[in-house]
């Protein structure tokens, strides 16, 4: 007796281990494919964003989800400032390496020239404060680490653009992202460690180019319910990210988000072979790390009713989860979330559903504000790589990433009464 408990066991592990790997493999592969070379970031730069489009549709198709007016595309447009050329900054006669050394503010013009360096310690910094002199010719070069007072370095960026045509600021790691405009500052992040001593000679050739309408695409498709087919459950995920930063720096966009939209994939994939009550639909979003723009001009024209969604989970940033997932709008939308930390006790899925509040940090938010019940699910710990060149699939771990989808895919069955 004890060992066919244990035959049949043993069986149930090794089918869901191998589930495990085909969800892993699968998920890789989508995030290979979204972070090749090819794809540009996923962009504003060689057309990096609609080869992303291009991909998750024919995915779409491939499964044999349906499209909504036979369009799986949903066009719109906003501005965005772009980095296709030179991106060349020495600083002493050494040549910085682009994105991994240092990075330029999005708002950024193109700007050629040679700078003498001016450093400011925390003496010069109380000078400016208090005389703010302009600096004719001179670039500021902060000697202060980051502060850890949000209204100094507010005070301080404020008064360099007054007094300096430009400005280098120290940072311990480089975040970079995206601007829908421009203006004549040049600012500079640079990372602490390729500075030996302050710098006395600074040579910048940066080439930008500002687009006042670039055109994109939302992706959606659908699965059609076999019972209440007006009633949709939503998922999302932006398949956007940063780009390239002139011919060197490719921001790959692992985690964010390839990982959702293989989520997005994976969940298309499971509801298309097994068909549920409600209508489900898939919506992979544009312009997210532009300022939400393909979630915002969704909302302002839905192609079915917002009120016919009965819940949207939006799905970001979900390569990590050896501490749980995060779930905002939990606080806003209680018997929800209680359902899902329900489902997460009973299974042992993930280590923690951790509670969140209301943020409008994703394309959940403009949902939300139109009364509709959105969730936001991110994973939490693993790696710190994040809006930065070391966002790579090769790193990326998906350390729960199995796990967390038989959360989601269990949530939206029972939220369906199933």
């Amino acid at each position: 007796m004890f060992k066919k408990v244990f035959l049949l066991f043993a069986c149930v592990l090794v089918v869901h281990v191998k589930i495990a790997a085909q969800d892993t493999a699968y998920a890789r592969e989508v995030i290979s494919a979204l972070c090749s070379p090819e794809m540009a970031g996923r962009g504003y730069v060689n057309d990096g964003d609609a080869a992303a489009a291009d991909y998750i549709k024919k995915q779409f198709e491939k499964l044999g989800l349906e499209a909504f007016d036979f369009n799986y595309y949903q066009d719109f447009s906003f501005p965005v400032n772009t980095f296709p050329g030179r991106v060349n900054l020495l600083v002493d006669g050494v040549k910085m390496k682009p994105g991994v050394d240092f990075i330029i503010n999005p708002k950024s013009s193109t700007y050629k020239g040679k700078f003498d360096v001016l450093t400011l310690d925390s003496l010069a910094w109380d000078s400016l404060m208090r005389n703010p002199v302009v600096q004719d010719g001179m670039m500021g070069f902060s000697k202060l680490p980051v502060s850890n007072s949000r209204e100094f370095n507010q005070k301080a960026e404020e008064l360099s653009q007054k007094i300096f045509p430009a400005m280098l600021w120290r940072k311990e790691r480089l975040t970079w992202s995206v601007a829908t405009a421009t203006d004549q500052s040049l600012e500079i992040d640079i990372v602490d460690s390729c500075l030996k001593t302050p710098p006395k000679l600074v040579e910048i050739d940066f080439e930008t180019k500002f687009k006042k309408v670039h055109r994109t695409q939302n992706v959606v498709s659908y699965v059609r319910g076999t019972a209440q087919p007006d009633s949709f459950l939503v998922f999302t995920a932006h398949y956007d990210h940063l780009g390239i930063m002139g011919k060197e720096a490719l921001f790959p966009g692992a985690n964010d988000n390839a990982s959702g939209v293989s989520m997005l994939l994976q969940l298309a994939k499971y509801f298309e072979a097994n068909k549920a009550g409600y209508s489900i639909a898939f919506i992979a979003f544009a312009g997210e790390e532009a300022g939400l723009k393909g979630s915002e001009f969704y909302v302002r024209h839905p192609i079915f009713p917002l009120m016919q969604i009965k819940c949207l989970v939006n799905l970001d940033l979900l390569g990590t989860g050896e501490e749980g997932i995060t779930v905002v709008n939990a606080t806003e939308f209680p018997k929800l979330f209680a359902k899902m930390e329900k489902i997460n006790i009973e299974k042992e899925y993930v280590t923690q559903v951790k509670k969140r509040g209301k943020a409008a940090n994703s394309d959940h938010h403009h949902f939300t504000e139109k009364g509709v019940p959105s969730f936001f699910i991110y994973t939490l710990g693993g790696i710190k790589a994040y809006h930065d060149v070391f966002d790579k699939p090769e790193t990326l771990p998906l350390t729960e990433y199995a796990d967390v989808f038989r959360l989601i895919r269990d949530f939206a069955l029972r939220v369906m009464g199933i």
